[in-house]
């Protein structure tokens, strides 16, 4: 099972850093900076997709004042919110909603939504997402550990990322296919085609 501490240690060593971080009673530079940089780095990468580790349902709240224009309910949306994947209503077109501060407005009698958490412990991540938050983590902190004498190219962290990402989107469209439901890029009821005929 990963912790935040190995995804540490994932960026440390992309940084090319000879000194992994330990759970218990380490105060080394590493950790503090680490420790700091963690919530951030997780968070832009939750934002960055509708990851399946990190998809929430919910039930909004309604909001005792409703808007005083435009939208006939406000909802409250959920402490962990980070992102709207969609309004799970059927009778609810796109768009037809706004997100201000805290609350989802909109004309709903009804709001059911599936949403991106803004936090998820490290051992519910899929490796192809531990591993973007790690390089991200790794982009975070190297500046910190430069100015400490650690010798690391900004660059290479760039095509860390720039490598990994794709893996990671084969990673998730792979673990989110449904056979029963069907996928607009497979049909599973056709026979198989030779790739060259």
């Amino acid at each position: 099972m990963f912790t935040r501490i190995d995804i540490y240690n994932m960026a440390l060593d992309r940084l090319g850093s000879s000194e992994p971080v330990k759970s218990d009673g380490d105060t080394s530079l590493e950790k503090r900076l680490c420790e700091r940089e963690y919530p951030g780095a997780l968070e832009k990468v939750l934002a960055a997709y509708p990851w399946s580790c990190a998809r929430k349902r919910a039930t909004l709240a309604r909001l005792a004042d409703d808007p005083p224009f435009g939208w006939s309910h406000a909802y409250r949306l959920p402490a962990d919110f980070l992102s709207l994947v969609r309004i799970d209503n059927n009778d609810c077109p796109r768009r037809k909603y706004e997100i201000e501060g805290p609350a989802l407005l909109c004309d709903l009698e009804r709001c059911n939504i599936i949403y991106i958490v803004n936090e998820i412990d490290a051992s519910q991540l899929p490796a192809h997402v531990r591993d973007l938050v790690s390089i991200e983590l790794a982009r975070r902190i190297e500046p910190g550990l430069r100015n400490a004498g650690l010798q690391v190219s900004a660059q290479m962290i760039q095509e860390f990322w720039q490598d990994t990402w794709p893996l990671a989107m084969a990673a998730e469209l792979r673990s989110t296919f449904s056979r029963n439901r069907g996928n607009r890029l497979i049909d599973y009821n056709l026979p198989p085609v030779e790739f060259m005929q």
